[in-house]
């Protein structure tokens, strides 16, 4: 029984990496796509916020442009791109909850 089993378990484990490995590039494909899709959003929110009064204040002040555009507009520009990836979080846990069903249900089948 025990050498059965061990069989099984050899023949699977190939399968079971040429999956997950499938999983993986797939992924790093919707990863890149959510990259790209947040650095668009940040650059057009910083767009937005560079001709507004409090930036044009802090410039008049003698502020360092380095310090005016991380200090000032990045910071204001990110609130929203935090609430983007804020909303995105329960897709990430409904994917993982649907794979481990996926794979529970194999498991117990396949025994």
């Amino acid at each position: 029984m025990g050498r059965y089993i061990a069989r099984r378990l050899l023949i699977a484990i190939p399968t079971l990496l040429r999956a997950a490995e499938a999983i993986d590039h797939a992924n790093r494909g919707a990863e890149l796509f959510n990259i790209a899709a947040l650095a668009r959003f940040i650059r057009a929110e910083m767009l937005e916020h560079l001709p507004l009064e409090y930036v044009r204040t802090a410039r008049s002040k003698g502020v360092a442009e380095r310090f005016v555009i991380v200090r000032h507009v990045l910071r204001n520009s990110l609130i929203p791109v935090v609430t983007l990836v804020a909303l995105g979080i329960p897709a990430v846990f409904a994917g993982a909850i649907v794979t481990e069903q996926i794979f529970r249900g194999r498991a117990s089948a396949s025994c």
